[in-house]
């Protein structure tokens, strides 16, 4: 997926410029999901200073999730059928074939296309679509896509503190929000 970028930033002259406008560089597939894609928009590991002359730091060998101090712009498509884990036969686990995991992160995110179910290690499910935005609090959580077409969901995620040092997290280095 082609996602335009355009970052501003302050030049030598005191003014807001444009410093660059195309696509985003960063862009994330897996073998093990055909057709999810992560378009990484700007990712910092450290808390920004502005303005700034709008030096890129976002890069692929980030770590996928922020640290306490750092924060990611993403964009996820979901392919249709997308909840099965990898590894996993569908129909496995408490939760059927969704992947389950949690991060020490607040998600903020908007779907842009599309629909996509939220689940819950509760059991509590929610179906997304268009428009709608969710709050993700470092809860266990997975997404499926059982629409007849792909969900794309941006997300801003921002590194929290984890509230217990034995959280039962799965952090996952490259898997889906």
């Amino acid at each position: 997926m082609a996602a335009r970028r355009v970052v501003t930033g302050r030049a030598a002259d005191g003014k807001g410029h444009v410093v660059s406008d195309g696509p985003a560089p960063c862009v994330l597939a897996t073998e093990d999901v055909p057709g999810f894609q992560t378009v990484y928009v700007w990712a910092t590991d450290a808390v920004p200073h502005v303005p700034n002359a709008g030096a890129d730091p976002t890069r692929l060998d980030q770590k996928f999730f922020p640290g306490p101090e750092g924060s990611r712009f993403l964009i996820n498509v979901f392919p249709l059928g997308f909840g099965a884990a990898p590894g996993h036969a569908a129909g496995a686990g408490p939760h059927g074939d969704v992947f389950m995991h949690a991060t020490s992160t607040i998600d903020y995110g908007v779907v842009l296309r599309g629909e996509v179910t939220l689940i819950l290690d509760s059991g509590e499910e929610v179906t997304l679509r268009a428009m709608d935005t969710v709050v993700q609090n470092g809860t266990v959580h997975g997404w499926r896509n059982a629409s007849a077409e792909p969900a794309i969901v941006a997300f801003v995620v921002l590194g929290a503190e984890a509230a217990e040092a034995s959280s039962p997290r799965d952090e996952v280095e490259g898997a889906a929000r």
